[in-house]
């Protein structure tokens, strides 16, 4: 009797010992598996990424940000890549789990502040109050004349018909200069002075910067202006503002500004496959992009985002290296590391030049909400009179 008592007495003990041995061998693999996600890899294979929460919205601060409020900090941008951000065109998703072989890291972040300090001959001061719809206008140094058919239709910031008003409405050139070793022209001086609404950029305003030009507004907006809604607009397009601040109204009443993920304007269906030619104008180069298929992505001509959609794709530039001449695409990469989508709206119109343009009815100003390829003063002074006129006459009956 007495040695089955100590036979089951060893027998409990060791069933004991055995189960304490594998709570915690689960615990050190549950405490590993936590802390894989933020390990430095150096890739030679297909490597599996853990986390406890997947479906994070965005982040923010070296933060990622969830949908219930909490959040998780991120000890670098070198380990934050190896979670969810694409480099050179290959996919790393935490939601995805897989992380292509041969990705090459970027050692540092991109430091946005210093260089906005570094490339900016001048710039202007930050918003004042809150900005429903921030305009930021990439604009030839040359484009004098096209600027100002801007500010004095579209781009007005004095009420119209109780339309408009500084706080809704806020518009931004971003300039390059003509030679990176002379100081801006007296024009651009005194145009700057007058209007208190340029961003001089110390880069050539060539078409190899246009990435740069637009990461620079994106910057400048998130940073110092925070508006609702940020629309990013070339110098040869008309905006129906009026249309334009009635849609993202009625969107704003409906979609809690967190969980706002707009990205709209004219998504093509081509130009999607890099040209590989050194000579062509949209030439990239295998460094620069490897892939053979570019992200979907909103034409650069006119595209308009959520506050939140901008603050994400701000903070993925500082660990995204920038392709230069296509900023276009550049933006739909980085909506691919923060998983949004670009949405296509008929409303945004990318017209091809055979096509016949300068003949509108007022439905049809109605049903605009950009026009492309409006390159003189009479056009867009004749297409805001029309908006304008379709306002009255939508208010009179």
């Amino acid at each position: 009797m007495k040695k089955l008592l100590k036979f089951l007495l060893i027998t409990f003990c060791s069933l004991n010992l055995l189960r304490y041995i594998h709570v915690l061998i689960l615990t050190v693999i549950v405490l590993s598996c936590s802390l894989i996600a933020f390990q430095d890899y150096t890739l030679s294979g297909n490597v599996k990424l853990l986390h406890d929460k997947p479906n994070f919205m965005y982040y923010k601060d070296r933060h990622l940000l969830y949908q219930n409020g909490t959040s998780k900090s991120i000890k670098s941008c070198r380990r934050h890549i190896a979670q969810i951000t694409i480099n050179n065109g290959y996919r790393m998703s935490i939601a995805e789990g897989i992380i292509k072989k041969n990705v090459r890291f970027m050692k540092q972040p991109l430091d946005l502040q210093q260089q906005l300090l570094f490339h900016t001959q001048f710039s202007i001061e930050p918003c004042r109050g809150k900005v429903f719809v921030l305009i930021v206008i990439n604009s030839h140094v040359n484009n004098t004349i096209r600027r100002e058919a801007i500010r004095k239709t579209w781009g007005n910031q004095d009420s119209e018909i109780n339309c408009t008003s500084n706080r809704l409405w806020k518009i931004v050139f971003i300039l390059g200069m003509n030679d990176d070793n002379e100081p801006p022209t007296q024009a651009i001086e005194q145009e700057y002075k007058i209007h208190r609404d340029i961003i001089l950029a110390k880069i050539i305003d060539d078409h190899r910067n246009l990435t740069k030009k637009t990461a620079l507004g994106m910057f400048w907006a998130e940073r110092y202006c925070k508006p609702k809604y940020y629309l990013k607009v070339d110098d040869d397009v008309w905006i129906n503002k009026w249309q334009m601040l009635q849609y993202l109204r009625r969107r704003y009443k409906k979609v809690l500004p967190y969980n706002d993920r707009l990205w709209l304007g004219y998504v093509s269906r081509k130009n999607r496959i890099p040209i590989r030619d050194p000579d062509d104008k949209y030439y990239v180069s295998f460094r620069d992009f490897p892939g053979k298929l570019f992200p979907p992505y909103c034409s650069g001509f006119a595209y308009v985002m959520s506050e939140m959609v901008l603050t994400a794709m701000v903070e993925a530039m500082k660990c995204t290296p920038q392709l230069p001449g296509i900023d276009d695409v550049y933006i739909g990469v980085l909506a691919r590391v923060i998983n949004i989508k670009p949405r296509h709206n008929p409303r945004f119109h990318l017209h091809l030049r055979s096509r016949r343009r300068n003949r509108f009815t007022i439905s049809e100003i109605n049903a605009t909400l950009a026009e492309h390829g409006v390159v003189s003063r009479s056009m867009q002074t004749a297409l805001h009179k029309l908006a304008l006129n379709a306002v009255k006459l939508s208010n009179e009956s």
